[in-house]
Parts: C-alpha cells; sequence; structure tokens
C-alpha cells in the first residue's frame, strides 16, 4: 500500500518527529528512532511519542496537512499523485484521516537497533490495554560475518490485537458527542436532512449527508466526528454540479456565522466547528445544500427537454 512520509515533522511544544506518515486508506504513522545506549531509548522515548500523537489528536485534516505542505510545499493529495490508482477516492481518504485524527488512532512505531526488556514490557503493556492505540517497537539487529552485513527486523510485540470500532450508527455518533452544542447542532443537522426528504448515513466516526438526484444518492455534506461539518465543493464537480450552482452555494454558506468566509469561497472542503453553529447557523447550512439539490435536479431535467 502507498504510503508518504515527511522528516523531522515540526510539531509545535512537542518538538519534531523523525517520521510522520500516512497511508493510502487514511492510516497515520509516527514513527521514532533510538539507539540502545541512547538514555532515551526507555521511559523517555514512550513519553516521547505519545507526546506527538496527543498533539495530533483532534487536529483537523486542513491543519494536518498543512504539516506535509509547510515541509515539502506539497499537499498530501499532490505527494500521493501518480502512486495511486485512479479509483482512489480523495474524499473517502480524507474522512479516514479526519476520523483517525478525531478518534486519536494512530500507529506509533519506536524503531531500535537493540530491545531491552523494559521497553518490550511497556510497549506489550500500552498495546495491550489501549484501546485506539497501536504502538509497536522495530528491532533492527545488525549481524555481521566475514565481510557481509545482515539486518534482521523483528517486531514487538508480535501478536495483534483487534481495535474496537467506534459508532457505527448514526444514533452512536450523535451520542458519542461529549460536546453538547456540537451534539446540538449534529442532531438538527441529521433530523433536519432527514424532514427535507434526504438520507443520512454513519461514516466511521461522522456522518454523511445524502440527496436523492435522478434516482441516484449523491453526497451532499458531511460532518467528522462530532466537532465539525465539512462542504464537499471540491468533489461536488464531479458528481456533474454546474460551477455556477457550487459558486451560488458558496456564497451562502461564507455568510454564516461560524464558517470562514474567505476559505468558503476558496478552499474545496471547508468546515466549520459543529459547537459554533446555533441553530440559525443548522437552519442557514441545511437551506444552502437543499437549494443545491433542487436546482441540481432542475438542471438535470432541462437537460431532458
Amino acid at each position: 500500500m502507498p504510503r508518504i512520509f515527511i522528516r523531522e515533522a515540526g510539531l509545535p511544544g512537542s518538538g519534531n518527529t523523525d517520521l510522520l506518515g500516512v497511508d493510502a486508506e487514511g492510516n497515520i504513522y509516527i514513527v521514532e528512532c533510538k539507539l540502545a545506549d541512547n538514555a532515551e531509548v526507555r521511559r523517555k522515548v514512550i513519553g516521547q511519542i505519545l507526546e506527538y500523537a496527543a498533539y495530533l489528536w483532534k487536529l483537523s485534516y486542513d491543519e494536518f496537512d498543512g504539516l506535509f505542505q509547510n515541509r515539502e510545499q506539497k499537499s498530501i493529495e499532490q505527494l500521493f499523485k501518480g502512486k495511486l490508482q485512479e479509483n482512489w477516492e480523495f474524499e473517502t481518504f480524507t474522512e479516514q484521516v479526519d476520523n483517525n485524527l478525531r478518534s486519536g488512532t494512530f500507529n506509533l512505531i519506536i524503531i531500535v537497533d537493540k530491545m531491552n526488556e523494559e521497553l518490550e514490557q511497556i510497549i506489550g503493556y500500552l498495546s495491550f490495554r489501549g484501546a485506539n492505540l497501536r504502538l509497536k517497537a522495530l528491532e533492527l539487529r545488525l549481524y555481521g560475518q566475514d565481510d557481509i552485513d545482515v539486518l534482521v527486523p523483528q517486531l514487538h510485540p508480535e501478536e495483534e490485537k483487534t481495535t474496537p470500532r467506534g459508532p457505527v450508527t448514526v444514533e452512536q455518533t450523535i451520542a458519542s458527542a461529549t460536546d453538547e452544542r456540537a451534539r446540538r447542532s449534529l442532531e438538527l443537522l441529521v433530523g433536519g436532512w432527514k424532514k427535507l426528504g434526504n438520507k443520512v448515513e454513519a461514516i466511521g466516526a461522522g456522518v454523511r449527508f445524502l440527496a436523492d438526484v435522478e434516482g441516484k444518492s449523491e453526497r451532499v455534506f458531511r460532518t467528522s466526528a462530532v466537532e465539525y461539518v465539512y462542504m464537499r465543493f471540491g468533489d461536488l464537480p464531479k458528481q456533474g454540479v454546474p460551477g455556477e450552482l457550487i459558486d451560488s452555494c458558496r456564497e451562502e454558506v461564507a455568510r454564516i456565522i461560524g464558517f470562514d468566509p474567505q476559505k468558503v469561497l476558496s478552499q474545496p472542503f471547508p468546515m466549520a466547528r459543529l459547537a459554533s453553529l446555533d441553530e440559525q447557523g443548522v437552519s442557514a447550512v441545511l437551506r444552502a445544500n437543499q437549494t443545491l439539490v433542487v436546482k441540481w435536479r432542475d438542471s438535470l431535467a432541462r437537460q431532458k427537454i
């Protein structure tokens, strides 16, 4: 599976990770490398990698993407370009990255040249007890004979554990919200969208809002976990939505308190915190997207005349 990594990603307040990466399915990797004779190879490296994970936890996709842009001057999408098959869905990828960031589901990897008992025991315990914590150590032992050097990798712990799944229904997603305002906004969005005759479905820890267009269930907008609502302006052209309808929707959303107008008018997937939307803001989000759907249907109907 294709993966991209950046070296020494600067995390404010946490220093630099040796490697920060993501694969094509949206799984996130934090890698730290230590030598056995380094005093940090024991307790300190555990605290260090957990500190990096704590910083990434609850970042938005855009903030995570910014780490790659700052280091490589390219977005994650640009770095993956040419490495993936044509059927790779960027939106599905960003949804999974978002869900992993919100739930703190990361692959933490410590690479050492020699394992010691204390480090192995700590990693084994955290891997066994952690809900969304995937902590491993990769031991790279170097063996030499005559003029030949052999590098032998060994993973610790070797056994795999099943990671509990997050919310699988819309109701469970709403109930999982720890912020009362965010929960209420999501509840209003779901209920309001359904009253308009549309559909919703759970996606990991988020919700996807769909509408019937010409007999096909089309994606319109979505929420990430129970914290953000995202517009999908970047993917709507691929679904056949006319550009002028997207621009009109952008202008409506840009006027909603909680969204950054500049980002709404320029970014492919602008977002707002659910907790920042009051009932009037939720109604405005529903109205803007429903207007888009109605005009989309009308444009397709006119094409048939």
